[in-house]
C-alpha cells in the first residue's frame, strides 16, 4: 500500500486538476484546493512541486498549517519554512530577515476601556 506522494511515475487520476493548477500559477491566478480529507490535495501539490523543481523562476514551499490555531502559529510556521528553505546566508534568506526586522509592534491603550491594543507597523 502506498501512502502520500512518491513520484511522478506513480501520480494518477488528477491530470486535469494538475493542468489547471499549472495554468493558474503560470498566469498569476490565486488557487484554493478544496475537497474532503484523503482525496489527494497534498499529492497534487507535491506533484506540482516535483514538476517545477528545475524551473528557476518558481520556488515552491510547502507548509502544513492544519495545526495552526492562531495567527501567531500561522506566522511562525510560515517563517520557519521560509528560513529552512532559504537560510540567512542565501540572498532570499537575507531579504526575508531584513523584511522581518522592519516589523515593529506598537502597544497602546484604549482611551475608553483601558484595554491594551497591539498593532504592527513596518518601516524599512
Amino acid at each position: 500500500m502506498l501512502k502520500g506522494y512518491k513520484s511522478k511515475e506513480l501520480f494518477c487520476d488528477r491530470e486535469e486538476e494538475f493542468k489547471r493548477l499549472c495554468n493558474n500559477v503560470e498566469n498569476g491566478i490565486d488557487t484554493t484546493l478544496v475537497s474532503h480529507r484523503r482525496m489527494g490535495k497534498t499529492g497534487l501539490i507535491l506533484h506540482f512541486f516535483d514538476h517545477y523543481k528545475k524551473n528557476k523562476d518558481i520556488e515552491c514551499l510547502y507548509v502544513d498549517i492544519n495545526f495552526a490555531t492562531s495567527q501567531a502559529d500561522f506566522n511562525k510556521l510560515i517563517s520557519e519554512a521560509i528560513l529552512k528553505k532559504f537560510p540567512e546566508k542565501t540572498n532570499i534568506g537575507k531579504l526575508f530577515m531584513n523584511l522581518l526586522k522592519g516589523f515593529r509592534p506598537i502597544i497602546t491603550f484604549d482611551g475608553i476601556s483601558g484595554e491594551p491594543q497591539i498593532a504592527i507597523s513596518y518601516s524599512s
